[in-house]
């Protein structure tokens, strides 16, 4: 993570799996969601503090899509919605 305006690097972020889905932004959240199926959540400010990392239990290449106050996540096998 850089600073877009000066260049500074903020935080730097080493992950087990590769990425295919690209990282979105919602509720102040990161969630970036790995090829094992894990969605690294983390807070969207320059600390990059980890929030949690829940696994779906299956692979996943797509990108998290939020509505309504729900996660909508598509594993290989299956569609997921997560919210109250």
């Amino acid at each position: 993570c850089y600073d877009a305006l000066t260049g500074e690097k903020k935080f730097e972020k080493e992950f087990n799996d590769g990425f295919y889905s690209s990282p979105i932004i919602a509720d102040g959240k990161l969630y970036i969601m790995d090829r094992g199926g894990v969605t690294h959540i983390l807070k969207a400010d320059a600390s990059g503090t980890i929030i949690g990392e829940p696994e779906l239990g299956e692979r996943g290449d797509a990108v998290p899509a939020m509505a309504d106050g729900l996660i909508y996540i598509r594993g290989n096998e299956y569609l997921y919605c997560f919210g109250k």
